[in-house]
């Protein structure tokens, strides 16, 4: 993905205690707060909460799809932004 910067949109998997559905972790859009590359992690507002993130569980975020990397395996996705659709599933 590069180098991450405060400010860019980005796509994460959400924390299990924050989706209220358990093994249940959709995939979401968030905003960069705060980076510190020297302890390899993140901060990333994801709606109402600020969550930190390992740098290799965040993915770019593309404006008709984006790419999820998580232990060398890529689901290409689409984005709805439709609020029904938060759970995102993958194209076949």
């Amino acid at each position: 993905m590069g180098d991450i910067k405060v400010g860019d949109k980005v796509v994460v998997r959400l924390k299990e205690y924050f989706s209220g559905e358990g093994s249940v972790r959709p995939l979401v859009q968030g905003v960069v707060m705060f980076v510190n590359t020297t302890a390899n992690f993140a901060v990333i507002d994801v709606g109402n909460y600020r969550v930190s993130y390992w740098l290799n569980e965040i993915a770019a975020y593309n404006e008709n799809e984006f790419e999820y990397t998580y232990r060398n395996r890529v689901k290409r996705t689409s984005v709805s932004t439709t609020p029904e659709d938060e759970v995102l599933q993958p194209e076949e």
